[in-house]
């Protein structure tokens, strides 16, 4: 994997080289703010639902301990806090007589489908830098896709309004799947 760029030209020459050369005629007027620095993270993670089985009884995990993202995408605090109303929901079910036991089992059942949507977009995201270590099945099919949406997004407000939802997980990725939905990505210019 070719290292980040170490100085502001490199980091210029780069831009320079993107599809669009919006980035790099801004970059060219623009004044910085600050030194370059250099953001790496060693990994992302997420626990596989065989491991309750190997955890304490009623032992529960939230946040990054459950599921850790880049912290680029903006997604980890937002998928920390969707599970924490989640077992806040069912921790008040005791109140109606569920037992601790039912109530840890049902949070359990939630985290897989909280975190399924943001966690696919942060692999497909990662994927396309073709250093990235780990199991790639379907993700070519999902970088494909996604690439038509975003250039999908960059002329039709409509596409990068769903977009920006569901990046920001306020909409099911499964949002784009709708047919007047595929019509719009599908267009294409």
């Amino acid at each position: 994997m070719k290292e980040p760029p170490q100085t502001e030209e490199e980091f210029e020459q780069i831009a320079k080289q993107l599809p669009q050369p919006d980035i790099y005629r801004f970059i060219q007027k623009a004044t910085p703010i600050s030194e370059l620095k250099i953001y790496k993270i060693s990994s992302q993670s997420r626990k596989r639902r065989n491991i309750i089985d190997k955890l304490p009884n009623r032992f529960i995990m939230i946040g990054d301990a459950y599921c850790r993202f880049d912290p680029l995408y903006g997604q980890g605090m937002t998928v920390a806090a969707m599970e924490a109303e989640a077992l806040h929901a069912e921790l008040g079910r005791i109140a109606n007589g569920e037992s601790m036991d039912t109530v840890i089992k049902n949070y359990w059942d939630k985290l897989p489908k909280l975190t399924d949507d943001p966690w696919n977009m942060a692999l497909v995201e990662a994927y396309r830098h073709p250093a990235i270590i780990g199991k790639r099945f379907g993700i070519g099919v999902q970088k494909w896709f996604t690439k038509k949406i975003y250039r999908a997004s960059a002329h039709d407000s409509v596409v990068y309004l769903r977009l920006a939802q569901v990046m920001n997980l306020k909409r099911s990725s499964t949002a784009f799947f709708q047919p007047s939905m595929l019509k719009r990505v599908f267009r294409g210019k």
